[in-house]
């Protein structure tokens, strides 16, 4: 299952999703961060996601900025990095992943679901 079919599966379920160890992307997952999001490449999100790069400004609940989205092959997987950048959300000493563990929609985390 791509990562877009999951994420349409969780926020369905409006919380968290476990998906079996083995599988891709296996492991517990919640919805970390919401929010709208203005694409800034030229194209079109659907077009820039194809061809494996996407510029955008996030307005989430935890992220905000500039952010590319680029996509990477290795292992014969599929891998996109997210990258921050150095605009007036960036703050090198915030550590969101760390420090707001927590999904936005129902407070738990990775861990309460382990």
């Amino acid at each position: 299952m791509s990562a877009k079919d999951r994420l349409a599966v969780y926020r369905a379920k409006r919380d968290a999703a476990r998906t079996p160890e083995g599988q891709y992307g296996g492991g517990t997952v919640i919805v970390w961060d919401t929010g709208p999001f203005d694409v800034l490449t030229a194209e079109p999100a659907g077009k820039a996601l194809a061809a494996g790069q996407l510029k955008a400004r996030l307005h989430g609940e935890k992220l905000g900025g500039a952010f590319t989205l680029v996509r990477r092959r290795g292992d014969g997987q599929e891998q996109w990095l997210l990258i921050k950048k150095d605009d007036e959300g960036a703050d090198r000493r915030r550590k969101p992943a760390k420090t707001q563990p927590e999904s936005v929609l129902t407070g738990r985390t990775n861990e309460d679901l382990a």
